[in-house]
């Protein structure tokens, strides 16, 4: 698991290939977990980081292609969903 950082930005592990230069072990993937139906869930990464620069670049190339994900300040436990993540 990597230590614990300021903000983390979780994507679906589909969309990593959008977002280049990120270092290995600021990554976490995470399978996707059954529902109550059985329904297989998505795949998705927790990306770490303490700069708000970075977190701000990812989340414009994020936006810019209208893909879901999901916003976390670990200090104030502020989160944000933008387009609907459902994973």
């Amino acid at each position: 698991m990597t230590p614990a950082t300021r903000y983390e930005m979780q994507i679906l592990q589909s969309d990593m290939r959008m977002l280049i230069a990120i270092d290995d072990a600021a990554i976490e993937l995470f399978p996707g977990a059954a529902t109550s139906s059985d329904v297989a869930g998505k795949p998705y990464a927790v990306l770490h980081t303490d700069s708000l620069a970075t977190l701000s670049g990812w989340r414009e190339v994020m936006q810019a292609g209208g893909r879901p994900h999901r916003l976390v300040n670990n200090v104030y436990g502020y989160r944000q969903e933008v387009n609907n993540p459902d994973w």
